[in-house]
């Protein structure tokens, strides 16, 4: 079998409700679960969740629920600890592949859920497989701010260079990971060197804040 899980839970502090907000005509939640839907990858989708309005929608897209305990819902409980929960709930056997995909992963597409499985599946030396995107400007050139107003390069060395001539770098998008459920399970971190980045279109946006979302409503929208 191939799981997809999406964590969706209610306490959202920078976007309150952020996972079933409305974007662009239907709640956040229900595009991505929608989006699994289209890829045909999935034997099962599951919302895990504390949030009524999260379970309703899932409902209504026939989609399975797991009730996330209290102890799971705190904006410090990290992703990999959510996902084992529910792993260990529906009782993955070892070997399946499961996906995570956040509520608010509107960049995803079908295509690249097939196209992170096949990168999964096929690579003998990755335990996990991220969705990342590459900084738009070069992190060498970035500035501290002081308590002043007046700025200071973090790399002075950098600042006289040509920004092709620097090191391209890489972030979380903010989309989805991959691995087999017993990785899940384990103490392997996601992001590490046995992780196997998929670049995302670098335009992708990590909706985070407000500003984020307004953004990538932008993005999706026809002109």
């Amino acid at each position: 079998m191939t799981i997809c899980i999406i964590p969706a839970r209610a306490g959202s502090t920078r976007i309150p409700n952020k996972n079933t907000n409305d974007f662009l005509g239907r709640p956040i939640i229900e595009h991505a679960i929608l989006t699994a839907q289209a890829s045909q990858l999935f034997d099962d989708i599951i919302v895990t969740t504390d949030d009524e309005k999260a379970i309703a929608i899932a409902k209504r897209n026939k989609v399975t629920v797991i009730r996330r305990p209290d102890n799971l819902c705190t904006d410090r409980t990290g992703t990999k600890t959510v996902i084992a929960h529910a792993i260990e709930e529906i009782g993955c056997q070892h070997s399946e592949p499961v996906c995570c995909l956040y509520a608010t992963a509107a960049f995803t597409t079908p295509k690249i859920l097939t196209e992170t499985y096949k990168l999964l599946v096929s690579s003998n030396d990755a335990a996990f497989v991220m969705a990342a995107v590459e900084y738009a400007h070069p992190v060498e050139r970035a500035l501290h701010l002081m308590k002043d107003g007046h700025v200071m390069p973090r790399n002075k060395e950098a600042m006289s260079q040509r920004t092709q001539d620097l090191t391209k770098n890489y972030h979380d998008a903010g989309q989805l990971y991959w691995a087999a459920a017993h990785i899940w399970l384990s103490e392997t971190p996601i992001i590490s060197v046995h992780t196997k980045a998929y670049i995302m279109p670098r335009h992708t946006i990590d909706i985070d804040e407000p500003a984020d979302w307004i953004a990538s409503e932008a993005l999706h929208k026809p002109w």
